[in-house]
């Protein structure tokens, strides 16, 4: 399975992307640029943006969640 370019999020009210290749921050710069410095958008416009992003060429996957939280990775700082 190839690296995706973009991966995304969705809370329900919006989808942000996130950048995991050089081409994909180059598409994340463009709709940044577009949406106010982040690539975020309104859930029910997702399946428009990532029929753009495929038919652009870039390959987009949901993300995954971080094996550990945040929290864990802080506790194992301090220790």
């Amino acid at each position: 399975m190839a690296k995706p370019d973009l991966t995304f999020t969705n809370d329900g009210v919006f989808v942000t992307f996130y950048a995991e290749t050089k081409a994909g921050e180059d598409a994340w710069r463009v709709m940044a640029e577009q949406m106010g410095g982040v690539a975020r958008i309104m859930a029910p416009q997702f399946a428009s943006v990532k029929a753009q992003l495929k038919a652009a060429g870039y390959v987009i996957r949901k993300a995954t969640k971080p094996a550990q939280s945040i929290d864990d990775i802080l506790d194992e700082l301090d220790a």
